[in-house]
């Protein structure tokens, strides 16, 4: 039975190369890219399916 991915939650170093990572391995698209107010950065993607 195959997944849906609706989110994920990652801390990393560089926030923007691995949501690169994630569109070379699994054909996201990045749809937003944000440093909130917390001062996290929340990347927003959307999968093929």
């Amino acid at each position: 039975m195959p997944y849906r991915i609706n989110h994920i939650h990652l801390k990393a170093p560089d926030p923007r190369q691995t949501a690169e990572w994630y569109v070379k391995a699994f054909g996201f698209k990045i749809l937003s890219d944000e440093v909130r107010v917390f001062g996290d950065r929340f990347v927003r993607c959307q999968s093929e399916d």
